[in-house]
């Protein structure tokens, strides 16, 4: 008997099920991963901002720059512009305060020029 060169029924099934198996023991992993590198970029982020401010006082006499919570200062003459409170458990968030936006026009904020904020963030959502 001549077989001929493709697969069988049984075959594909058998391929589409160990695909199956290996993309669902894979995929918990990935979305690990996902969650890790998230964790790193915001803790990198929270080390520039830092640094930003610390390299702003150490120019300014050891002053940090200005941010009342009123939103009474000019653009450009505070560190976080706009409405950016809550953003934790209980209180509710501003309109900006998951713009990252603000802090990387170097119109709106001071400590822009001493920040090493990558331009283009990414989407990790």
């Amino acid at each position: 008997m001549r077989r001929s060169g493709s697969f069988t029924l049984i075959e594909l099934l058998v391929t589409v099920a160990i695909i199956g198996i290996l993309a669902g023991l894979l995929l918990p992993s990935l979305a690990a991963a996902k969650r890790r590198s998230q964790g790193i970029y915001c803790m990198n982020n929270s080390k520039q901002l830092a640094l930003s401010l610390s390299l702003y006082a150490s120019d300014f006499h050891e002053f940090y720059p200005p941010n009342p919570d009123d939103n009474t200062t000019m653009a450009g003459y505070n560190w976080c512009p706009g409405s950016v409170r809550g953003g934790m458990p209980g209180v509710p968030p501003g309109a900006d305060t998951f713009n990252p936006d603000l802090l990387l026009n170097e119109k709106k904020t001071l400590i822009i020029p001493y920040s090493q904020f990558i331009a283009n963030i990414p989407d990790l959502g």
